[in-house]
């Protein structure tokens, strides 16, 4: 994305208008293609210049929009492609054979963890062969309350910065142990696939 168009929109948002809000939304859906800046900063940034619901819903309906059109894309143009340079790789057939089995709750936990990237989720549920409804529904409620907390985080944080500090720190640390959680049922399931081997 062109450095001058990214500063029109942000500049355009800040606004706060009506018409920021979709150029907010916009953003957040470019923002899965090209990342520019991390989605929970624009969250956060939404926010700070919306009403709370407004921001939320821009937030959470640009993130899930983004990310579900660029799974969309990815597994029409690379699903085949992928599968076939994976399987030269044992790590790579693990993680596949992961996602095929627990593919709902691998996408649902690690939407909720704001560090991970969203497009290595969005390209890992491509390439598996997790049905699209399940892709879509496990985007939808594990985006939610990523963008909820931070869109609340950004309208809380010029009225009550520390409660605001406290509630992400909270909530980044509730985020570590399911990312930690989801690395040992990850380890488990390759064990076991070894076992069987």
């Amino acid at each position: 994305m062109h450095i001058g168009v990214f500063t029109h929109w942000t500049s355009v948002v800040a606004q706060g208008s009506a018409t920021a809000a979709w150029y907010a939304f916009a953003l957040l859906v470019a923002v899965n293609f090209i990342p520019v800046i991390p989605i929970p900063v624009i969250a956060a940034a939404a926010g700070a210049v919306f009403h709370f619901w407004v921001a939320f819903l821009v937030a959470w309906g640009g993130a899930a929009v983004g990310a579900i059109l660029k799974f969309l894309l990815e597994r029409v143009l690379l699903q085949r492609h992928l599968l076939k340079l994976s399987g030269r790789f044992r790590i790579s057939q693990t993680v596949l054979a992961f996602l095929e089995r627990h593919g709902f709750t691998a996408i649902l936990i690690t939407r909720m963890i704001p560090v991970f990237p969203s497009s290595v989720i969005n390209l890992a549920g491509a390439v598996a062969k997790i049905p699209i409804r399940t892709f879509v529904v496990a985007t939808l409620m594990g985006k939610l309350p990523t963008m909820l907390a931070f869109t609340l985080a950004g309208s809380q944080l010029r009225r009550h910065l520390w409660t605001t500090v406290a509630l992400v720190a909270l909530y980044g640390a509730l985020m570590v142990l399911a990312g930690w959680r989801l690395r040992l049922r990850l380890r488990q399931f390759s064990l076991s696939a070894d076992k069987q081997n």
